[in-house]
C-alpha cells in the first residue's frame, strides 16, 4: 500500500474526532463561515534533531461574480516554508520553499438548494533557485454536487457535498473522493465533517469562538536546481515532501464585526519530511519528531451587523 493510501486511511479513520484537514493549496469551499482575508504564522517552537521548520501564509478572497444561475469565486494566496538544517549541504539549495496558489470556484446553481461545483487550484510550488519551470506548476481540483436542507426564514441549515477530487497529498497525485457535511446547528454551534475538511466550533459569544480540529500541513515542491546528497551513495534530489497531520483547538476572537484574530495549538501524530530523485524514490528522511506547533493569525470576514 502507497504512502498516500495509509495517510487517507489514517485520516478518514480519525474524521469523527475532529480532523480537520487542509492540503497545498488550502481553501474554504467546506467551511461554515468563510474568511475574505486571513494571514497565519506558525514560529519555530520545538526544534527536531536535523532541522527546524516555521511557517507562513496568507489568503484574499475576490469579490465573487454573479450571472443568473452560475457564480464564481476566486482567491489568491502564497505559503512561505523555511526550514534551518543542521547540514550545510541542505541550507544552500532546499532552506526555502514558496506556493503560490489561485483557487476558482463555478457554482452552478440548479435549484435554491442544490448547486453543482468545479474547484480549479492551480499553484506553483518551488525553491525558485532558478527560471520558472514545467515541474514548477501543479493543477489540482475538485468536482462536486451540494445538497442544503434548510427551513424558511432560519440561519440554520444542514448540507451534503459530495464529489472526486484530483489532488496531491504526500507527493502523490491522484483522484480521491470528497464527501462533506456541513450544518450549522444553532446561534453556537456548527461542524463540518469530511474530506478535505473537518472541525467543530462553538461560538461562545459575537466574540469568542472555540474550534476542535485537526490540520494537514502538506506540501511537495519541486527543486529547482537538484543537488546530489553526500551518503553512502550520490544521488540527484529533485523534490521536497513534507506531510505532517496534527490535531488540536484554535481560539478566534474577534475585535470587530469583520476583523478578527486566532490563536491554535496542536500536536503532531503524523510528521514526516523526506527528498525524493526524479523517479520519486526516497533518497534521505528527516526522521521528523512528534511535537506540538503553535499558530497566530489575523482575519477579516464579511459579516453584516445585525
Amino acid at each position: 500500500m502507497n504512502k498516500s493510501s495509509i495517510i487517507l486511511i489514517f485520516i478518514f479513520s480519525f474524521t469523527f474526532t475532529f480532523y480537520n484537514v487542509s492540503a497545498q493549496v488550502k481553501g474554504e469551499v467546506f467551511s461554515v463561515d468563510r474568511n475574505v482575508f486571513y494571514m497565519n504564522y506558525t514560529p519555530v517552537v520545538v526544534q527536531d534533531e536535523l532541522y527546524d521548520y516555521k511557517y507562513a501564509s496568507v489568503r484574499l478572497g475576490l469579490p465573487p461574480i454573479r450571472s443568473n444561475k452560475v457564480t464564481l469565486y476566486s482567491t489568491i494566496g502564497a505559503d512561505y516554508h523555511h526550514f534551518n538544517y543542521q547540514n550545510s549541504q541542505f541550507s544552500k539549495h532546499i532552506e526555502t520553499f514558496y506556493n503560490f496558489n489561485l483557487s476558482i470556484l463555478l457554482r452552478y446553481r440548479i435549484s435554491e438548494k442544490f448547486t453543482i461545483n468545479a474547484l480549479a487550484m492551480p499553484h506553483s510550488l518551488s525553491n525558485f533557485k532558478s527560471n520558472l519551470e514545467a515541474d514548477d506548476l501543479r493543477l489540482n481540483g475538485i468536482l462536486f454536487a451540494e445538497k442544503v436542507f434548510k427551513k424558511s426564514k432560519s440561519s440554520n441549515f444542514f448540507s451534503v457535498s459530495f464529489g472526486v477530487g484530483y489532488l496531491t497529498l504526500a507527493g502523490e497525485t491522484r483522484i480521491n473522493p470528497v464527501v462533506n457535511l456541513m450544518a450549522r446547528v444553532n446561534d453556537k454551534l456548527s461542524f463540518v465533517l469530511g474530506m478535505p475538511n473537518t472541525y467543530v466550533q462553538y461560538d461562545f459569544t459575537n466574540k469568542h469562538s472555540l474550534r476542535i480540529l485537526g490540520d494537514l500541513n502538506d506540501f511537495s515542491a519541486n527543486i529547482s536546481v537538484p543537488f546530489y546528497s553526500s551518503g553512502d551513495t550520490i544521488n540527484k534530489v529533485k523534490r521536497a515532501v513534507s506531510t505532517r497531520v496534527s490535531a488540536g483547538v484554535e481560539y478566534n476572537y474577534w475585535l470587530s464585526n469583520n476583523w478578527g484574530m486566532m490563536l491554535k495549538g496542536v500536536y503532531s501524530v503524523y510528521d514526516q519530511y523526506e527528498l525524493w530523485d526524479a523517479n520519486d524514490n526516497t533518497i534521505y528522511e528527516f526522521n521528523s519528531e512528534l511535537k506540538p506547533y503553535i499558530t497566530l493569525g489575523v482575519k477579516y470576514r464579511f459579516k453584516e451587523k445585525k
